[in-house]
Parts: structure tokens; sequence; C-alpha cells
């Protein structure tokens, strides 16, 4: 209306494309051919008067030509005169904007239905605590657990046996005649018969020092290889016929014995020593009181039962348990060493053997016992969140069998399975994927969610559809 008010042609341009849109009714410059003109212009009056031819020749000097067809010209409605003219032109910038938009939205559009759709499912699932109170018993005769009517489950007895010898100060003195001894080997050249030597048989050295076997003999007999005679032997105990250091020699290369003497066999039966003899003295001693062997058994002990516990520990395989008290400890034997008396030093040397058994049984194995147990109890399958258990004190009942109370508390939830739900509510609608979601056994709370908003049903691909389980 206002174009026409000032008239103005104006065309629309959504339903003329073949014209180009005017913009706020005024033409762009680049379009105008003549000066604008308002209509029904006046204009002012000279002193000349020649206002219109004035007007005329400034329109001839713009105009650069005729215009063409797709011009539009305006007129000046009290003279019907050309004004001025608007170049017709299609608007090619407009179409391509257009049909980019257009293309854009619709790829757009295309993408979201196609490959957007996605479902996310959030499941709580309701946490049962129960609580635990058992009485277990462990048998290393066992290869499986019992459940009823009472809890047992195999158990593994691990010991350990060691020596040990320490030594301690003694506070008394005793006058002693300690004999001499060690080992030697007797031989045989003489024949192949074997020959028989009785406890207390002398053994000569070569300086006259005697020393007698400590118990009964029999030296094999000797072999016989292409008409030689090969010396067969055997290793025996002796013992200094006299007290003293004295006795306390070298290895000997050739003991005789002095009871064959005059017959055949006294130089064809022969001893030697490898090692030196030992432990002969005579004189005063330091020895131990009561009180010293009272002290040093319960220090050698203590020690004995220190080093078996670490020992084992270090031989227990992971994800065994030992519990308290389901152990024992023995003292095998305990001695104190006669050639450790010594009056240089004053002290004595203790030697004690010791062994300790543990019972142990596998942790997970309890577990499993009692969720097995448990199980029993609830419907469904169903898996453990936490666990948390603690022994009591064991009490034995023989070697390798032994009783305790097992208190704590069990966190179990229904077992599902993401896989299974996601297979179930594949390309469901909204109302049917919430019916099966909610119908799920175990269920606490769950959170669905469909993308992009205007999606009404769960995505018709598998992968689409993501399945988070708290």
């Amino acid at each position: 209306e206002m174009a026409s008010a000032g008239a103005i042609k104006a065309s629309n341009p959504i339903f003329r494309i073949n014209r180009r849109p005017v913009s706020d009714i005024i033409p762009s410059v680049g379009d105008i051919k003549p000066p604008r003109r308002e209509p029904n212009y006046e204009p002012e009056e000279t002193p000349d008067g020649n206002n219109k031819d004035k007007l005329d020749k400034m329109l001839e000097e713009d105009e650069k030509g005729a215009p063409d067809e797709d011009a539009e010209n305006f007129t000046d409605t009290e003279t019907g005169e050309t004004i001025y003219h608007i170049q017709k032109t299609f608007p090619w910038k407009t179409f391509a904007v257009l049909s980019l938009v257009i293309t854009v939205f619709g790829f757009s559009g295309y993408a979201a239905l196609t490959y957007l759709p996605r479902a996310d499912i959030k499941i709580t699932l309701e946490k049962i605590s129960i609580p635990i109170e058992e009485e277990v018993e462990i048998n290393k005769n066992l290869s499986s657990p019992v459940l009823t009517p009472s809890l047992r489950t195999p158990g593994e007895l691990f010991a350990e046996t060691k020596y040990l010898e320490m030594e301690f100060p003694a506070h008394a003195k005793e006058y002693v005649e300690r004999k001499a001894g060690g080992k030697i080997n007797i031989y045989n050249s003489y024949s192949s018969e074997p020959q028989i030597l009785v406890a207390s048989t002398r053994f000569e050295t070569p300086d006259g020092k005697i020393f007698r076997l400590d118990k009964r003999v029999i030296v094999p007999g000797a072999k016989v290889e292409e008409g030689k005679i090969i010396a067969s032997s055997i290793e025996a105990p002796v013992t200094a016929d006299k007290p003293g250091e004295g006795y306390n020699i070298e290895p000997i290369n050739r003991f005789v014995i002095p009871g064959l003497k005059g017959s055949p066999k006294y130089g064809s039966f022969y001893a030697v020593s490898e090692a030196k003899m030992s432990g002969g003295f005579v004189g005063e001693v330091p020895i131990p009181t009561k009180e010293d062997l009272a002290k040093a058994g319960e220090e050698i002990t203590n020690s004995l039962k220190n080093s078996l516990e670490q020992t084992l520990l270090t031989i227990i395989p992971p994800g065994f348990k030992v519990i308290d008290d389901a152990s024992s400890f023995e003292i095998i034997k305990t001695e104190v060493k006669e050639d450790s008396l010594s009056s240089q030093k004053g002290n004595f040397k203790m030697a004690a053997s010791a062994q300790m058994k543990i019972l142990g049984f596998e942790e997970k194995t309890i577990e499993k016992a009692l969720f097995e147990k448990i199980k029993t109890q609830l419907e469904g399958e169903h898996e453990i969140l936490d666990l948390t258990l603690e022994y009591g004190k064991a009490k034995t009942r023989g070697t390798g069998e032994a009783v305790f109370t097992v208190k704590g508390e069990m966190t179990v939830q229904q077992k599902i399975n993401p896989e299974e739900i996601r297979k179930l509510v594949v390309n469901k609608s909204e109302s049917e994927l919430k019916a099966a979601i909610f119908a799920l056994p175990g269920l606490d709370n769950a959170k669905i969610s469909l993308w992009p908003f205007w999606v009404k049903k769960a995505p018709n691909k598998i992968d689409k559809i993501s399945i988070s389980v708290e």
C-alpha cells in the first residue's frame, strides 16, 4: 500500500520469481537509471522558469540506452512521463540459498530417522543383605564341600620339621673324664668269606693307642677278580680305650687288630680313619644347672616355634586361610651336646628338633559353600556383591580336623544378562519397552531414555540400545 501511495509498483518475490525483490520499497541505487522523483513533485521555481527542461535534460544524460524488455518503468502520475525504471533479473542467489537450506534439512532429517535413534536404559537392582552365622568344619579328608546338616569343607594340612642348635651359659662345674671317639673303615683283604667282629674289638694305632668297636659288625668278604683279591670294607664307630685329650688324634692310615696277632688274618684285616678323633677330656668342665636347662629349653622351643611359623607361611599357597588354634607344635627331641662343654668358654649347647602342623582351607571354597547354602533361600539366580567374614578360634578334632564359627554379612542381587534384555526390547514400542523393563525380577528402579525426543519406540538395532546395571 505504501508503494502504491508513492506511485511505485512493487511485486511479491515469493509469487513472482522472474522479478527481482525490492528492499524497503526503494530500489537499489545500481538499478536506478534516472534520479528518483517523487510523484506530484513540483520543482522549485527558478528565475528563468525552465525547470521542466532542466529535468528532461538530466534524464537524458543519465540514460545509457533504451530500457530492455525486463525493465519496469515508473511514471509521473500527473504528466505520464517516465521518471525512472528498475531492471528486472532472475533471483539466482536466493534460489541457491533456499535450495541449500532445504537439502541440509532434508539430509539431517533422514540421518536423524535412520542413524540417531537410541535407547539408554539404566537399571537399578534391589540389593539383599543376608546375615551369616555358621559353624564350619574343616577336614583334610574331604574332597568337596558338604552343605547339610552343617557346613563341612575340605582342608589341607601343612607340616614342617626343623632342627636347631643354640649355645647357652653354664653356671656349674664338674670334674669329668671323657673318652675320644670317631669312625673307622674296616677292610677285609683276606678271603671272600665275611668276618664277624664283636663289640669292644680293639684297634691299635702305630703309636700304641687303643680304640674299641662300639658295637658288633660283620666285615664283608673280599672280592676275587681274575685271581686277584680286592679288599672290601665297612664303616664302624669306635671309642678310645682311655679318657683324655691325648686320644684326640689326627686321621690314621692303618689300625691293626691286636686280637688277630699271630694268625694269617693279622695283616689282612685292618682299619683306616679319615677324620680326626675328638671328645677326649679330663678335668673340670662347665655344666648346666636345672635352671640353665629350663631356660635353654624355653628359648630353643620359642625359637623353633617362631621359625616354623615363618617357614610354613611361606609355603602356604595364596588364597589359603589359616585361623587361630588350627595348628599344632611338638618338640620331638632335646639334648645337651656333651662335646660342646668347654672349660674355656663356659657354655653348653642344646639341640632340639620340632614339628609344626597347620590346618588351612581355601577361602574361596568357604565363600562358595556359604553362597550355595544361602541360594536355597532365594528365588531366581543371584550373584554376590559384597561379603565380609570373621572367623572364630578353632577347636581341633585330631590331626587334619577343626571346627570354628564364621560370622559376617553377604550382599546379593538378582543376576541379569544385558544382552538378553537388548534382544527382548529391540524394536518395541515405548509402552512395550517399559512393560518389559519393569517386569524384570529383582528390579528396584529403572530409567528409560529415548533419543531424539520424537522417537517413540526402541531402535531396531541392538547396538543402539545401551543398558547399564547398578
